[in-house]
């Protein structure tokens, strides 16, 4: 390719090329400057840093917002007063930018102007009216001026928009202006069942479980195995540590966690069609403690009805371990019930295995059935009992006569547990 070259004779011309040559090298070093600027504030990590670059582009909205974030985390003499004057630059080189604008009111909150902090914060939510972020900024600044109920308007509608994040700052939100009116609360922040699940889990952690089970007890159901579960399962467990064992059973039954759901007066997997879990299970299961002795196992070899029933099986020379198995039975409190069930026995032992009722919320025994005998048939086993005050027993598998050395060879077959209620003892 041929080289062309042009001569430039007049002096105008070469001029005016000099000129131009000029703005080129100004343009460029401006640019590079401000490049490097921009670069340089991305990766600044020190508030000193920051400052001096807003001086290289002082311009550039972006740097200066960064300046005042840094010097916003800084906490030192002056930095609140310095950050906000960082922010309404920003926020004037950039006046369409809602987010300089939350951060302008919030800086001006922090510098003891609510007045102009909402201001800032409408005009934050003029340009993002639906930012949950915004909302939730604007109902702060309300509260803090005592306008409540325009405040929670403005929460409510954060909340709508990401219950995830402001569900529960609201609710605490609320208890702290309005004490405990759970009234007033509901009324301020009814709405989104997110709400309602927050406000439940403030009323179990202040132990407040009657309203809180009142609320619980207000959710759709599908509700309740779903986006409800955590809170279903804080309730159960708050309940039973409280010894509410009613309560925590028709918590537990509405959320779905036991295959056969709990329920008052009633033995789950009695007649053993389930699965039994020798660990993990949940307090209305059956529970078998660790150990090799005996084994515990479901059979469909042997069983009175159904398919399987539980089949413990000994083999111990010495006796030193025992197994128990255990069930957590809900109950009627001062009520009259007797459990029954069928057991088979082929042991050798001078040990004699017995069930007993127990009281679920000291321990103390309530009755105990006879001695499981030996015998080639199924055989009902009965104990009759009255409940105390309170709603909750443990059915418990015993072995007594058990001294030092006790050794066990043999079976024990267990099938069709069931509790029903009695007028009388």
């Amino acid at each position: 390719m041929s080289t062309r070259s042009i001569k430039i004779t007049s002096v105008w011309r070469k001029s005016a090329l000099a000129v131009i040559a000029v703005i080129c090298a100004i343009a460029a070093g401006f640019f590079t400057e401000w490049g490097l600027a921009a670069t340089a504030a991305d990766r600044a990590a020190d508030a000193e840093v920051a400052v001096y670059l807003t001086g290289l582009a002082p311009d550039d909205p972006q740097i200066h917002y960064k300046a005042a974030v840094l010097l916003d985390r800084r906490f030192e003499p002056g930095d609140d007063e310095q950050s906000l004057h960082e922010y309404e630059i920003a926020t004037g080189l950039a006046p369409d930018n809602y987010l300089f604008w939350l951060e302008v009111g919030r800086a001006r909150e922090r510098n003891g102007d609510p007045t102009r902090a909402e201001n800032a914060l409408r005009r934050a939510l003029e340009l993002a009216p639906n930012y949950a972020r915004v909302q939730w900024a604007v109902g702060n600044n309300l509260l803090r001026q005592g306008r409540t109920d325009e405040a929670f308007v403005e929460i409510k509608k954060a909340v709508t928009a990401d219950p995830t994040t402001f569900a529960g700052p609201a609710v605490i939100a609320a208890r702290q202006f309005f004490g405990e009116d759970l009234n007033a609360i509901k009324r301020m922040l009814g709405g989104p069942i997110e709400l309602d699940a927050a406000l439940t889990s403030m009323l179990i952690r202040e132990k407040r479980y009657d309203e809180a089970m009142e609320i619980w007890n207000s959710f759709p159901p599908d509700e309740k195995r779903a986006s409800l579960r955590d809170v279903g399962i804080l309730l159960a467990t708050h309940l039973l540590e409280t010894k509410n064992f009613r309560g925590a059973a028709t918590v537990l039954a509405e959320l779905g966690e036991i295959d056969d759901a709990p329920a008052v007066g009633k033995i789950g997997n009695g007649g053993f069609e389930l699965a039994v879990k020798p660990t993990g299970a949940g307090p209305f299961e059956w529970n078998i403690a660790p150990g090799m002795q005996p084994q515990i196992v479901l059979s469909n070899g042997q069983k009175h009805s159904g398919n399987n029933s539980l089949l413990i099986v000994f083999n111990s020379k010495d006796g030193k371990e025992f197994r128990t198995i255990t069930q957590l039975v809900p109950v009627e409190p001062n009520r009259y019930y007797e459990l029954e069930m069928f057991v088979r026995a082929d042991v050798k032992s001078p040990a004699v295995f017995k069930w007993e009722v127990v009281d679920a919320g000291d321990g103390h025994p309530i009755a105990v059935s006879d001695p499981i005998i030996n015998g080639s048939n199924w055989m009902p086993l009965r104990i009759k009992f009255q409940s105390s005050t309170t709603d909750g027993v443990v059915i418990r598998f015993l072995r007594d006569n058990c001294g030092g050395v006790c050794s066990v060879v043999g079976n024990i077959g267990i099938d069709d547990v069931a509790l029903r209620q009695t007028d009388h003892e």
